[in-house]
């Protein structure tokens, strides 16, 4: 398990301070091992891998 702690603040939030949270957790679970490690199917018509592709859904 994986311990992300999450504060509650006051503070204005951007949208930048969203993604930071996410991509920390993201960095935290080993997801990015786990897509490599999977047998996904290539793209068609792209050079792009498909753990790039899902990664840049989230991070644009």
């Amino acid at each position: 398990m994986v311990n992300l702690p999450i504060e509650y603040s006051d503070k204005p939030v951007t949208p930048y301070g969203g993604m930071s949270l996410m991509k920390r957790f993201l960095d935290q679970t080993g997801i990015k091992d786990y897509l490599g490690s999977l047998d996904l199917p290539a793209p068609l018509g792209l050079t792009v891998a498909m753990r790039q592709l899902i990664l840049s859904l989230h991070f644009g």
